[in-house]
């Protein structure tokens, strides 16, 4: 039993390595790539538009931090599909459309190793990221209010920008496992986020349907932190707002299970 129990561990652990491994590998990979600048430039010049529009414009600065800052960050979600996009959409099915797998699969470790690897690599690009964003937004908003610039809120929206990064990243490893296509995973998953499950979300909300499961609408969390309402449009429907503990608990959902579901399926797809 112990004898069993050892090689079970053994296994285990060198999985573990080889899983490290296809991380540090991938993530020199999007290093290498021109993406990787064109989201650095948008994770700082998106939030100092922020501080540079008002003084442009001849407006005054908003005298509470928390208006300043809820405006910027209503531009986080656009952010986080921009970048899961750039650096999430062709995870897997990218290894298939470059035939790199050819090289890859026959080496002594097993393909889920090699897809969690990646995985983890695009979560952690995605996540400096959007990390980058907060911390130029929050030194910004320090530096116009002082030190009451950066409040628990902004720090309980990033932990939620964060964990919807992950969710985010769970819809892209899901897509790029199902299709072959590096193109297309990463349009599917660009598209998804930004239109189809808003629009799918809106229709729920005119069928009276609270789209407590839908990602994107919990994505609004991001920005509610500092509070928020339901909105009615007379005759129409009503704008509902998502639940915090729900809401981060379908996050969650979507960040752990879809990127499980779309390894599995990539583990048994044929190299052709």
């Amino acid at each position: 039993m112990n004898g069993t129990g050892g090689l079970l561990f053994s296994s285990l652990l060198e999985d573990w390595r080889h899983t490290i491994l296809s991380a540090r590998h991938d993530i020199k990979k999007h290093l290498r790539r021109k993406r990787i600048y064109i989201a650095l430039f948008l994770a700082v010049m998106l939030p100092l538009l922020f501080g540079i529009i008002y003084p442009l414009a001849s407006i005054p600065y908003p005298d509470m931090p928390e208006d300043f800052l809820r405006n910027a960050l209503g531009f986080v979600n656009i952010f986080v599909i921009v970048v899961v996009a750039l650096f999430a959409g062709d995870t897997i099915s990218g290894e298939f459309e470059t035939r790199t797998c050819y090289s890859v699969f026959p080496l002594p470790q097993n393909r889920e190793s090699i897809f969690l690897g990646k995985h983890i690599s695009s979560l952690l690009i995605s996540g400096v990221m959007v990390s980058l964003f907060y911390l130029v937004l929050g030194l910004e908003s320090l530096s116009i209010y002082g030190s009451s610039g950066v409040t628990v809120e902004f720090l309980d929206s990033y932990l939620v920008a964060i964990l919807y990064t992950g969710g985010a990243v769970g819809v892209a490893v899901f897509f790029s496992g199902i299709l072959s296509r590096g193109v297309q995973s990463t349009l599917v998953t660009f598209f998804m986020l930004f239109i189809i499950l808003p629009v799918v979300q809106t229709v729920l909300m005119i069928a009276s349907v609270e789209p407590w499961f839908i990602l994107t609408y919990n994505g609004d969390l991001i920005q509610n932190v500092y509070g928020a309402a339901p909105v009615e449009i007379p005759g129409l429907f009503t704008i509902t707002v998502p639940d915090y503990e729900k809401g981060v608990w379908v996050i969650m959902c979507y960040a752990t299970v879809l990127p499980f579901i779309g390894v599995a399926l990539a583990k048994g797809r044929e190299v052709r």
